[in-house]
């Protein structure tokens, strides 16, 4: 999807916000996009950390251009560059990297940001994940969203409406349950394993055949989250296990 298709939809995102917020846009390989990157950084006043291909061109006042790929990294190795230009048929100048290969998966992470990279960039990029659990949450996990088979335009935006709704109060539900020490009420796990929505699902299903009640107080909880939810013991040992080593750091003034 080319950045033409979606532009308009950043440029109203910026509408809707509060005046004066700090925005950080998180996106996998499929936006990296100069263009974009561009409109991010000098239209919009928005920071950004967008994961590249490791065949993406790069171009250093010292070395020339060369891809990404040419940079040899083993395995937790660290190599960040700042103030680089990027490819060459769109060029984007004045660009930081973090480059790494992950100790577990052996998988390279690539990241460009308009910020001066260090470790932490790919902690800040590691937040885009979250929305993996939204993502489950309309499909098999909640709504159903891909089994409506739905392809009018203005149909399937009636219906996203409807589960937006939906979800917010659902979440609301889950907060509040959490919050008032029922959780394990609705989700057996010793930690949160489920989202917020389908605890709140769950409390829904409850109110319906067990003579529970509603939360009466709506209010959708902001800031750090106090009880994370944890897939599974194993996927959290392992996200501890992760260590990497900046192996050089490149600055070009």
């Amino acid at each position: 999807m080319g950045f033409e298709v979606y532009q308009s939809m950043l440029k109203r995102a910026t509408g809707l916000l509060p005046a004066g917020v700090s925005v950080c846009f998180l996106a996998d390989r499929g936006f990296a996009d100069t263009k974009l990157m561009r409109y991010l950084r000098d239209e919009l006043h928005w920071h950004f950390r967008i994961r590249v291909k490791s065949n993406t061109w790069i171009y250093r006042p010292a070395k020339g251009w060369k891809p990404l790929n040419e940079y040899p990294l083993a395995l937790g190795e660290v190599v960040l560059l700042r103030g680089v230009s990027l490819t060459k048929t769109q060029l984007l100048n004045d660009v930081h990297l973090a480059l790494a290969r992950d100790p577990l998966s052996r998988q390279l992470r690539m990241i460009v940001s308009d910020e001066p990279t260090s470790l932490q960039t790919f902690r800040e990029y590691g937040e885009r994940f979250s929305v993996e659990e939204e993502f489950l949450d309309e499909k098999s996990n909640g709504s159903q969203l891909e089994r409506s088979e739905i392809r009018s335009a203005p149909a399937l935006s009636r219906l996203c409406w409807v589960i937006t709704v939906a979800t917010l109060l659902l979440t609301v539900q889950g907060q509040q349950g959490v919050a008032a020490g029922l959780r394990r009420w609705v989700d057996a796990h010793w930690q949160r394993g489920n989202s917020y929505l389908r605890i709140g699902w769950n409390w829904l299903k409850g109110v319906l055949h067990q003579g529970w009640r509603l939360f009466a107080t709506i209010s959708l909880q902001g800031g750090s989250d106090p009880d994370l939810a944890i897939a599974s013991k194993k996927q959290a040992q392992k996200h501890l296990e992760r260590e990497f080593t900046i192996k050089s750091y490149s600055f070009v003034t």
